[in-house]
């Protein structure tokens, strides 16, 4: 029988759940051993700081990895990433969080600001060219269809005057 994962080592068939109080050898719930309740933030914290030791402890070998890149955590809660990027970045470990509790709406205008920056720095890029023209100014996908004729070159700023000079011919 193939040997247990070293983190399933730690599992409650009782409570179906693996938790810092049976990892850090405590024979109790830590609600039981304070005589309180502790909040899910709490527990959250703790789980959290314990996943991070154990990965820390294991390494990439042990994790059957050869870079962190191919190590990954996943959570049931997106605010419980928070805990655990914030636990491995204390440990110095490498961390990049790929969801979080962060609003769409709260990123919109840094995330617009650095997409005017880019098509500014690089005209030629048609793709981002057509995200900042539905994004930031609410051109329609059929409207940019229309225009471009699937002809993604007509979005490019570097080539706007000759586009322009085109489509003026065109005309009636």
């Amino acid at each position: 029988m193939p040997e247990a994962n070293a983190l399933s080592k730690h599992w409650s068939p009782a409570t179906g759940r693996a938790g810092p109080s049976r990892a850090l050898g405590l024979s109790e719930e830590p609600e039981q051993a304070a005589g309180k309740k502790i909040s899910a933030d709490t527990r959250a914290r703790h789980e959290a700081r314990f996943v991070a030791r154990r990965i820390q402890e294991l390494g990439l070998v042990e994790l059957g990895a050869s870079d962190w890149s191919q190590v990954a955590v996943l959570c049931p809660r997106k605010n419980w990433l928070l805990e655990i990027q914030r636990e491995l970045v204390d440990l110095g470990l490498p961390v990049q969080l790929h969801s979080s509790n962060e609003q769409q709406r709260d990123r919109t205008p840094a995330a617009w600001l650095t997409a005017l920056i880019w098509i500014a720095a690089h005209p030629e890029d048609s793709f981002e060219i057509a995200g900042v023209l539905r994004e930031v100014l609410g051109v329609s996908d059929s409207d940019m269809a229309l225009y471009t004729a699937r002809d993604g070159d007509k979005l490019r700023l570097d080539r706007i005057s000759q586009a322009r000079t085109e489509d003026q011919s065109r005309s009636p």
